[in-house]
């Protein structure tokens, strides 16, 4: 870092730090305001999902904060999309989950959809991937939206609620 002699850091405009650039490169508090480490942002506890007397997903347990990139890995039928399904809302399930401090509830997708949640669980590919008749690809959450009315869904959440504008389908636009 030699691009300054002494820094002084700000977090949403009160200053949090100020020092040598090697100092505040290692301060906590400005990593916990830059990097988001430490702030909860989804909490799972429990997490148990059945298809009927079928039991899909088995008590997990899992913790990301803000900032952190993670990926849920598995075989084929392990459980990755109907835990994103739970999350996002679209299934009952049993157990605990916490979305920055809010305790979500099972079948409440309009609700975690306001809160943040984006339903976009499925292969990875290009946003609005669709089989040739306007629909999206296989593996997703919402398979009865096209790519446009999904992606405007998950883009701007509260906004998109709140729009009284609306597309030649009916869905609002932000």
């Amino acid at each position: 870092m030699n691009l300054c002699d002494y820094l002084y850091v700000l977090d949403f405009g009160v200053l949090i730090a100020k020092g040598l650039p090697a100092e505040i490169q290692s301060d906590p508090i400005v990593m916990d305001a830059y990097l988001g480490k430490g702030r909860l942002m989804l909490s799972i506890r429990g997490l148990g999902v059945q298809y009927g007397a079928v039991t899909a997903v088995r008590e997990i347990d899992l913790d990301i904060a803000e900032g952190e990139i993670v990926a849920l890995l598995g075989a084929n039928g392990a459980g990755k999309t109907t835990i994103a399904r739970a999350i996002a809302g679209l299934l009952p399930f049993r157990g605990e989950i916490r979305f920055r401090d809010q305790v979500l509830k099972p079948n409440s997708a309009e609700h975690n959809l306001r809160a943040g949640i984006s339903p976009g669980a499925g292969r990875p590919r290009h946003p609005g991937a669709h089989d040739g008749r306007g629909k999206p690809a296989d593996g997703d959450l919402l398979p009865e939206r096209t790519g446009g009315q999904r992606w405007r869904m998950s883009a701007g959440c509260s906004s998109v609620f709140q729009s009284s504008r609306k597309d030649a389908a009916g869905w609002p636009v932000s």
